[in-house]
């Protein structure tokens, strides 16, 4: 062949080289970004949020992609847009417009989308959010069709394609001859048709696997109350108890409303075994769950249970706890047996120090004057002594009641008496209790106090329970379902003269 006919071969392969070139760079460059993303992500807390509503509308419309930074919760400041979880799971994307009690790890966040009228219906106790950086306007929809399942197809076939150019054999190649110089150009772009390859493979493995959070900042799917309220609470489970039964060990159990689920949470946490325990609504007047239930080798110890009643993904106030101690993974009794209140949180301590205390004065007479006696009779109350020491630990308890919460205000009755306010110290956060006339929590969250208020307890007419603060009221109004939580404006004229006149 002549050297005119290799130098007209040469020239007509040349565009065909160039598409090739062109093709494998857009590979390598949109693969090397997706890996980029991936790493920023994992390193920096960097988590792509598209938005599927528009209750952030103006600020952050439907179909726009942000931005959000893992962020400790304490450095969330009111008027931050900022990323969490609901109690059912679902991500949550709302504007910052209050912050409740602050603990040594979490904060009490009170949330509202833009274009909603009232707050979210519950407030978040979170140790961390993710607190939007910024976003971009309607590339969500981008990501999210990228995210799909035709774009990793046809993500699939561009490796496809990439494949072939890269490594298929060149049509017209040829040995050169002693005359011709050798040309080794082609040899050392092989690597950057592999890199190339192996980029745009990791950035459809990325898509495929790891698509952004898919948000959800609902509009409408929170209850409301057309008065302005924020916050519908579940009624506390009430005559939570543990008592030892028969050959089936420690059994909880419960006043049981059929339109409410539960939760049981223990401590501490048994890897492998499912906590809490989630249980939908049944039928019936009492819910019992039996501990054998949780039955695992690693299950042996003392467990602490919390009980809270839930619907549509909103959780109660916690009720007192109940120890069960696990002597086998099958072998159960209650650590003290009986029921738990509001101020059981302090009760196995204090069951444990007054029975030791009359246990020696007693059996220390006991051994010397009745020991050679009546020794059938002392057998049978102290051979079981596992078992059978801890329903005398109730009858000392009934008698001697084990110390309730500190009160940090006195408690204040309402106008009708049919309800207590108070304020007590539960595991050393100020806690806002409301109770009714039998001494059971109807209410229970955290309050804080100001320079100006205290904690601002008091009630009006109509057994409102107001919370006065510097920057806003809260209302309490009780009902059939529990209490709801309003915000009122402190120039509203619905504010009782009574309230009123104690404004600053």
């Amino acid at each position: 062949m002549s050297t005119d006919a290799v130098r007209v071969d040469a020239h007509d392969r040349r565009p065909r080289r160039w598409l090739r070139e062109t093709a494998l760079t857009i590979g390598a460059l949109t693969g090397l970004l997706c890996v980029l993303v991936a790493l920023s992500a994992f390193v920096f807390g960097v988590t792509p949020l598209v938005f599927r509503s528009g209750s952030m509308s103006p600020a952050i419309e439907t179909g726009a992609l942000a931005l959000s930074k893992k962020t400790p919760a304490v450095d969330v400041r009111v008027g931050d847009i900022v990323n969490v979880t609901d109690a059912a799971g679902n991500g949550i994307t709302h504007r910052v417009v209050e912050i409740g009690a602050v603990g040594s790890d979490s904060v009490e966040l009170f949330l509202k989308g833009d274009a909603n009228a009232d707050p979210d219906a519950e407030p978040y106790v979170v140790s961390e959010a993710g607190r939007v950086l910024f976003s971009v306007p309607k590339l969500g929809y981008v990501v999210t069709w990228l995210s799909g399942p035709v774009a990793v197809f046809a993500g699939g076939v561009f490796v496809g394609v990439l494949l072939m150019i890269a490594f298929r054999p060149r049509d017209g190649e040829r040995t050169p001859t002693d005359d011709e110089p050798e040309t080794f150009g082609r040899h050392s772009k092989m690597p950057m048709s592999v890199f190339a390859v192996l980029a745009t493979i990791g950035a459809v493995g990325l898509s495929s696997s790891n698509p952004p959070v898919a948000l959800a900042a609902p509009l409408t799917d929170t209850s409301t109350v057309p008065s302005g309220a924020i916050q519908t609470v579940i009624p506390v489970p009430s005559g939570f108890r543990c008592d030892n039964v028969l050959l089936a060990g420690a059994q909880l159990s419960w006043t049981n409303n059929p339109a409410l689920g539960y939760e049981l949470s223990f401590t501490p946490v048994v890897e492998g075994v499912t906590n809490p325990v989630v249980l939908p609504p049944a039928t019936g007047a009492t819910r019992t769950y039996n501990s054998v239930q949780l039955a695992s080798l690693l299950m042996v110890g003392t467990r602490t249970f919390t009980l809270r009643a839930t619907f549509n993904g909103v959780r109660s106030a916690a009720t007192g706890t109940r120890a069960i101690s696990y002597t086998t993974a099958l072998i159960t009794s209650c650590q003290p047996a009986g029921p738990a209140g509001a101020a059981a949180r302090l009760a196995p301590q204090a069951a444990q120090s007054t029975t030791t205390t009359p246990s020696p004065s007693s059996t220390t007479q006991d051994p010397t004057t009745t020991t050679p006696t009546p020794a059938p009779t002392t057998p049978p109350t102290t051979t079981p002594p596992p078992t059978t020491t801890t329903p005398p630990v109730t009858t000392t308890t009934t008698t001697t009641p084990p110390p309730v919460p500190a009160d940090l205000i006195a408690p204040q009755t309402s106008p009708s008496g049919s309800a207590v306010a108070k304020v007590v110290s539960v595991d050393g956060s100020p806690t806002l209790q409301i109770t009714d006339s039998s001494g059971e929590v109807q209410y229970s969250g955290p309050i804080t106090s100001s320079a100006e208020y205290g904690y601002g307890v008091a009630w009006a007419s109509g057994d409102q329970l107001w919370l006065l603060g510097p920057s806003q009221l809260v209302r309490l109004d009780g009902g059939a379902s529990g209490w709801t939580r309003t915000i009122v404006e402190p120039t509203s004229p619905d504010i009782p003269a009574e309230i009123a006149s104690r404004l600053n």
